[in-house]
């Protein structure tokens, strides 16, 4: 529950608890992520898109299947090139942040996300 929490989120980190320090390379690194990541804090990632595709059902949105209640899964990778999953870093657009920004007129949907990332570099 705690981390269903943390991805609900809707308010982004304040700029005093961005950590440049944490990067792909770093995330991607083997070992235990229990200790190394601190929650409130975020980062900038800089990476290339190598998939983005509909989240299936989970309980961070109450087992939902429909696509206006599910998440839009972001693969990122440090080369374009790389289609291992190991090594790729998930990022998702929740529901709450979809409709926040569909509220603003910005379509995060992920058929949208789809055509307009995929291939391209993130940062």
């Amino acid at each position: 529950m705690a981390l269903n929490r943390l991805k609900n989120r809707t308010t982004p980190p304040l700029k005093t608890n961005v950590n440049s320090a944490i990067t792909l390379d770093s995330i991607l690194a083997s070992g235990n992520d229990t200790d190394r990541w601190n929650p409130p804090q975020g980062t900038v990632i800089t990476g290339y898109v190598v998939k983005v595709k509909a989240g299936g059902p989970e309980s961070v949105n109450c087992a939902a299947t429909d696509a206006a209640h599910t998440d839009t899964h972001i693969e990122i990778a440090l080369e374009s090139a790389d289609m291992q999953g190991p090594h790729h870093m998930i990022v998702e657009v929740t529901p709450r942040i979809r409709a926040m920004l569909a509220a603003k007129g910005r379509n995060w949907s992920t058929k949208s996300l789809q055509s307009s990332l995929v291939a391209t570099r993130f940062s």
